[in-house]
């Protein structure tokens, strides 16, 4: 079984500022999503998301090169199953940025929505449910257990 997933935008800023020769790239978002694009996983996308995750990433703030940000987008839109964002309640969310991101993982019939902001989502919606880092890696590891 392929576990459907899809990130918020703070765990794809964190696993690219992991890549940054400084740092260690041992980072649980970082683990996170070189898991998924390994195959273990399907992530879910959608447009919205996706030019979130370039616009964030963009900031001058975290000082990534345009080219390497280009690079992780085209990356994450080639190994990625792209989709239409629900609609979906508004008030499901604590923040109204966030809602384009539950509208993908309940489009994309997600599994997990991994976040590093669980205080902003519901615990779980329409079978879609909102995990931490660890928790996703905790989830790959008992799944690949039973397996």
């Amino acid at each position: 079984m392929t576990l459907r997933v899809v990130f918020d935008t703070n765990i794809v800023v964190s696993a690219a500022l992991d890549a940054r020769p400084i740092k260690s790239q041992h980072g649980r978002p970082s683990l996170c999503l070189r898991l998924a694009l390994s195959g273990i996983a399907t992530i879910i996308l959608s447009r919205p998301l996706l030019a979130e995750y370039e616009a964030v990433l963009l900031r001058p703030k975290f000082a990534l090169p345009r080219v390497r940000v280009r690079a992780l987008i085209s990356l994450l839109r080639r190994n990625a199953e792209i989709v239409e964002p629900a609609i979906i309640p508004a008030q499901l969310v604590h923040d109204p940025n966030d809602l384009h991101v539950l509208a993908t993982a309940v489009a994309g019939r997600a599994d997990f929505l991994v976040t590093g902001n669980l205080r902003d989502f519901p615990e779980q919606h329409k079978g879609v449910r909102m995990v931490s880092p660890a928790q996703f890696l905790a989830a790959v590891v008992d799944i690949g257990a039973e397996e």
